[in-house]
């Protein structure tokens, strides 16, 4: 092969793989645009992620709040009911030694005797 030929034969399969390169480099491009659709895509869904968690941050701490002050409100409530389930208590005694008062009084009033069992 003379050296005319080689040179043909070299530019030729440099303009094949010109060719190819370009090839490529269009594909790469193709990914290149894939790959930004898919960044804009992930930006938009950390945006949104941000706002949920900025959403849920806000309504646990409302939560928590509510949560707080019905346990304040319970303590209240609780301690009331003792409170009253101690007067109950006092009255039922009172009412104990009131009924024992007025047996006592009725016995000695109409002068029973109570009947032997």
């Amino acid at each position: 092969m003379d050296n005319e030929k080689f040179q043909e034969l070299i530019i030729e399969q440099f303009g094949i793989m010109n060719k190819r390169f370009e090839s490529i480099d269009q594909k790469f491009g193709q990914i290149d645009q894939k790959f930004g659709q898919i960044d804009q895509r992930f930006s938009k869904i950390d945006d949104t992620l941000i706002r949920m968690e900025n959403k849920m941050d806000e309504k646990f701490s409302a939560l928590f709040e509510a949560r707080n002050i019905q346990n304040n409100i319970n303590s209240v409530i609780l301690g009331k009911l003792i409170n009253i389930e101690t007067k109950v208590e006092n009255l039922e005694l009172k009412s104990k030694s009131h009924d024992a008062e007025f047996v006592a009084i009725t016995k000695r009033k109409f002068c029973l005797v109570e009947a032997p069992e």
